[in-house]
C-alpha cells in the first residue's frame, strides 16, 4: 500500500505568530482572529482542500528574544493578543465533518486533575 500524504495547516488564534507584520496586508484576515466567522470559513476551506487536521498553536507569555525586551512583540502584535486555542477548536467541531482539530494548550491554564475529591484532600 503506497503511503499517504497527510495534509496539516498551522495557525494561532491570534493577529500574527512569529512573523509581525501579517496583519498589514491588505488581504489578510488575521486581524478578525476573534471573529468565529473567519475561523469556520479556514476550517472550511481546508477541509474542501482535503487537508487532514488544524492545529492551533497556544502559547504562554512572549519571548523576550529581541533585544531581551517584550516591547517589540507587544508593539507587533507577535503572539498577542491570543485566544484559548482548546476553545476555538472546540467550537470549530460543529463547522466541519472530516477536518481533525489539535492544539496545544499550558498546563499552567488547569491543573491536569482537579477533581472535587482530590481538591478536598489536598486542601487542610
Amino acid at each position: 500500500m503506497p503511503k499517504r500524504l497527510i495534509l496539516n495547516s498551522f495557525s494561532m488564534n491570534a493577529v500574527s505568530h512569529v512573523f509581525h507584520g501579517f496583519w498589514r496586508r491588505p488581504d489578510t484576515r488575521q486581524t478578525e482572529f476573534n471573529a468565529l466567522e473567519a475561523w469556520i470559513e479556514l476550517a472550511q476551506l481546508l477541509e474542501r482542500g482535503k487537508f487532514d487536521a488544524l492545529f492551533v498553536a497556544d502559547i504562554l507569555g512572549v519571548d523576550a528574544s529581541y533585544k531581551e525586551s517584550w516591547d517589540t512583540d507587544l508593539k507587533e502584535a507577535v503572539q498577542v493578543p491570543i485566544n484559548d486555542s482548546g476553545v476555538l477548536a472546540a467550537t470549530l467541531v460543529a463547522a466541519t465533518e472530516h477536518l481533525g482539530l489539535t492544539f496545544t494548550s499550558s498546563i499552567l491554564q488547569e491543573h491536569p486533575s482537579t477533581s472535587p475529591e482530590r481538591c478536598r484532600r489536598s486542601t487542610i
